[in-house]
Order: structure tokens, then sequence, then C-alpha cells
């Protein structure tokens, strides 16, 4: 079982091409991972024909933004200039690097959306 689990991601359905937009990624680390401030990696990927993006995140659990054991963390994406369809990815790894065996990633998507 996960210490830290992706519950969901979520994205508008379609944006404007060249407008800014939020994915949001709702995240719960267990208890004991939480009160021991385990170090965390996230990453969300957007990618299209015309955007490739990886949007990574590391940090500590207790710190912003996930300073509560279940929280929403927002990553904002800017739209690339043509019509295009995007897939979104999250995954979420205990530790601050390399693979440890008692890890296990979770991930989860979003999309497609549409850029008009």
């Amino acid at each position: 079982m996960a210490d830290l689990t992706i519950n969901s991601v979520s994205a508008p359905l379609a944006v404007l091409a060249g407008s800014s937009f939020t994915i949001n990624v709702n995240v719960t680390a267990s208890p004991d991972s939480f009160e021991d401030g385990s170090a965390y990696r996230l990453a969300v990927f957007v990618n299209g024909a015309n955007l490739h993006q990886l949007l990574p995140l590391t940090g500590h659990l207790q710190e912003a933004p996930w300073n509560t054991a279940s929280t929403v963390i927002p990553f904002t994406v800017t739209a690339g200039p043509a019509f295009d369809l995007y897939s979104v990815t999250a995954g979420v790894i205990e530790g601050p690097s390399g693979l440890d065996p008692d890890s296990v990633p979770t991930f989860g998507s979003a999309g497609p959306i549409f850029v008009v």
C-alpha cells in the first residue's frame, strides 16, 4: 500500500490556445508519513502535439503546499498557440531521491483537454 496517494487529477475540458489553466492534483499522505514530514516527489506531465511539459515538485509533508494530510496541489500551465489535444498524467512517490523498496508510486490522469 502506498503511503502517498493521488486521489484525483482534474483539469478543464477545453481551454483557449495561449491561455493559462490549472491542473489540480488531490493527494493524501498516510498518518505516519505525514507525522514524520516525509520527503516526496510529485510530477505532472502535460502532453500534446504542440506541448510536452513536465512540472516537477519536491518537498516535505507538513510544508506548503502539502501542509495537511489531504490537500489539493495546483499546477498552472500555459496552453500552446494552436489547436491541440492534451493528456495529463501525474505521479507521486515518497523519498527525496532514488527508489526505496518500500516506496510505492501512485498515478492519476486527466483529459483529454481540447485546446481551441
